[in-house]
């Protein structure tokens, strides 16, 4: 609710808090089929195709093609956002911050054009994107901790998991093209999979993590991007031979009044702690004055790494009113 041009603080959630969710595809079905499965069915599960089959065991009478119903509803408290893009996804969310719900969030493209925008009108708790950024691994949370009480001199990471398995699938003999392919067969990279080649993904990431780490709003047009389109095999055997690995960096570091951030296939070296970020998996390297080097890594595609994430949202969210 808006007062005097400024927003009202959110309120926690009810025990019971009615769900709606935008979007049921690989991520939205997994949402939707574990929040069934835990007896907390969605009030509504916004989709843009009714006649689309969806996943056994969510029903037919929750989906609606009306996204702005579901955050409309009184019954609903939390809008789960999982339909990705900026439009229309971004009007529906500032509106229901805007009218006190809870939104969880794995849209890391609108998170990282608008950031200020959604925070502003979350005023707080109310916005919650852990599955945005690396999938199944927890890392937003432990990295505001970490800039919270200390530095953060650097960050450095691999973000990208259709990417890190398509050089590490080059690395075996595969072609570029080959190994894409198999990364969209078992689901680690989409059809259109052009943001995670050329970059834009681990660049979307990149400016979020680097805004939390820094405290300064780095935009997805301020990271500085370059994908692994033009890599070949025979870039990654010369890397080898010479006791590196190429990879798809992500890295950023304050200097003066602006935070350098950029995305770039980089040699890294085999003792780095990056190496052992393997196949789909993303890492996270963290340098902080006083406690250094921090590192988190884990699952860091598909959809249910990326489930596993959004669920730790909804029950932070659902469950902070029961503590």
């Amino acid at each position: 609710m808006l007062v005097e041009g400024c927003i009202e603080p959110h309120a926690p959630p009810r025990p019971e808090a009615g769900i709606g969710l935008l979007g049921c595809g690989t991520v939205g079905s997994a949402v939707a089929s574990a929040l069934i499965a835990r007896g907390r069915a969605p009030r509504a599960i916004a989709v843009r195709r009714l006649e689309k089959e969806r996943a056994p065991g969510i029903p037919r009478d929750l989906l609606t093609a009306d996204t702005l119903a579901v955050v409309e509803r009184d019954d609903v408290d939390v809008v789960v956002e999982v339909m990705g893009g900026v439009n229309p996804a971004g009007a529906l969310l500032e509106l229901a911050l805007q009218r006190g719900k809870h939104v969880v969030t794995a849209n890391k493209e609108l998170l990282a054009r608008r950031w200020s925008c959604l925070h502003a009108a979350a005023g707080g708790d109310a916005l919650r994107y852990e599955g945005a950024v690396m999938a199944g691994v927890p890392v937003v949370e432990p990295l505001r901790q970490v800039a919270a009480g200390d530095r953060v001199r650097r960050l450095e990471g691999i973000l990208n998991g259709t990417t890190n398995h398509v050089l590490h699938r080059m690395e075996d003999g595969l072609e570029r093209e080959e190994a894409l392919e198999e990364a969209q067969t078992l689901g680690f990279a989409e059809l259109d999979p052009s943001a995670d080649i050329e970059g834009r993904d681990a660049a979307a990431k990149l400016a979020i993590l680097a805004t939390i780490a820094f405290g300064r709003t780095v935009t997805l047009s301020d990271v500085r991007t370059a994908g692994i389109e033009r890599v070949g095999r025979r870039d990654l055997v010369r890397a080898r031979s010479r006791g590196y690995a190429l990879r798809l960096v992500a890295e950023a570091w304050p200097a003066e009044e602006e935070v350098v951030a950029r995305v770039a296939p980089r040699w890294v070296p085999i003792d780095h702690p990056l190496i052992v970020v393997t196949g789909v998996a993303n890492g996270l390297l963290i340098e902080a004055e006083l406690a250094g080097r921090i590192f988190i890594h884990g699952p860091g595609a598909g959809g249910a790494a990326t489930a596993s994430a959004v669920l730790r949202d909804i029950a932070h969210t659902t469950e902070r009113s029961q503590r």
